[in-house]
């Protein structure tokens, strides 16, 4: 292995610790949303402190930070996966990349239908239809990700090519 590998190697290594951390605290702040939000259920739909609103609010957050939680650790995992084989387009990551699209356009989408559903067990609930930045931000993120996994799919199909001719 030259230096060059070695490098890369590093580098793969330290940017899927960093993912890994970022899932971590990311899916560790949705679980807290949805338990806290559950308690908000039982104490008459009022939530006080630092998560005051209405739980199915909350709840529909915290499902949006635990879909965005997998989605990032689908990248360490593709991180992972150029480390240990050397070989970015592998079909096992196309289908990464196509999973972590379809993720971030649920995340879009996720909050007005989480809210809408906890809805029904929040008596002081009402449904607002409303679009913030972030959903249009996840759902344009899950298209361009959506393109990154098929120009790994075109890199695939070129690689199983050129391993043919040689």
């Amino acid at each position: 292995m030259n230096k060059r590998e070695e490098h890369l190697k590093m580098r793969l290594k330290g940017d899927a610790i960093c993912t890994w951390i970022i899932a971590g605290f990311i899916g560790v702040l949705g679980l807290s949303k949805i338990f806290t939000a559950i308690g908000g259920f039982g104490n008459g739909g009022v939530m006080k402190g630092v998560l005051e609103g209405s739980p199915a609010f909350v709840m529909a957050d915290g499902v949006r930070e635990m879909l965005m939680a997998a989605a990032i650790v689908i990248l360490a995992l593709v991180l992972s996966s150029i480390r240990n084989t050397g070989r970015p387009f592998t079909k096992e990551n196309v289908m990464k990349f196509r999973v972590m699209a379809i993720l971030l356009i649920v995340c879009s989408v996720s909050r007005i239908l989480v809210a809408s559903i906890a809805g029904f067990f929040d008596p002081q609930a009402t449904f607002q239809l409303t679009f913030e930045l972030s959903d249009f931000v996840y759902g344009v993120a899950g298209v361009i990700v959506g393109i990154i996994s098929e120009i790994f799919y075109y890199g695939h199909e070129l690689q199983e090519e050129l391993d043919s001719i040689a």
